[in-house]
């Protein structure tokens, strides 16, 4: 594994950790991590055939919705 792929992971490990009111661990994104996250999406699906594209439509849709609001409320917080 290079060190550049190294140092990514330590990077991502060191993310923001909070807890829910269940206890579960929760890891905060940046604005720029979702909206990165975002475009990968977008990329992804650029990738897959349209009817795969077509098949999971409103799957890919939902987690982009879901991320978008994250981001939005990323946005209020500041």
């Amino acid at each position: 594994m290079s060190q550049k792929v190294t140092q990514q992971i330590i990077s991502n490990m060191e993310a923001k950790v909070v807890y829910d009111v269940d206890g579960a661990i929760r890891h905060l994104m940046s604005k720029e991590d979702l909206l990165d996250l975002y475009r990968k999406i977008d990329n992804f699906m650029a990738d897959c055939t349209k009817e795969e594209v077509g098949h999971f439509k409103q799957d890919f849709i939902g987690v982009k919705t879901l991320i978008h609001q994250r981001m939005q409320q990323c946005t209020k917080k500041v």
